[in-house]
């Protein structure tokens, strides 16, 4: 990766790594276009250096991270010109959150889940999903520690 672009990305992530609640935090975009899925990987690499997490959970949520936020890039913006995911991760030193907002087309991934990502059940604990104001939100936590 050139260090233009990381500086590009790095500017668009934003990290809150103060100790206050015992919670980090850190929030990125994403277009609507798969060429923005690189953004995943730079923000894994980001919390893994300042959270100090292990590698394999870390795999873990690179790979359900971009499994969600492809099927939304590839399904829920068929018929929009533009779109924004916005991702939010924090860690209380036991725990991701994860919290995907969307405004793509409504769509519950939950109802999926048994099927194609089943793999996201057996690693991650209160899935839940809204659709309101006209954006789809997923919220769920995985145990890294």
């Amino acid at each position: 990766m050139n260090t233009s672009k990381q500086r590009l990305l790095f500017n668009e992530g934003k990290t809150n790594n103060s100790m206050s609640n015992q919670q980090q935090k850190y929030q990125f975009t994403l277009g609507k276009t798969i060429a923005d899925i690189d953004k995943i990987q730079f923000a894994i690499d980001t919390i893994a250096a300042s959270w100090k997490i292990d590698e394999k959970p870390l795999f873990h949520l690179n790979l359900i991270l971009e499994e969600l936020i492809s099927n939304t890039m590839v399904y829920g913006y068929i018929d929009k010109s533009q779109g924004q995911i916005a991702v939010e991760l924090s860690f209380d030193g036991a725990y991701i959150a994860v919290e995907i907002k969307d405004d793509a087309v409504e769509f519950d991934p939950t109802e999926m889940l048994a099927v194609q990502l089943e793999f996201v059940q057996r690693l991650c604990e209160d899935i839940q999903y809204k659709y309101r104001n006209q954006k789809n939100e997923l919220r769920f936590r995985m145990k890294v520690k």
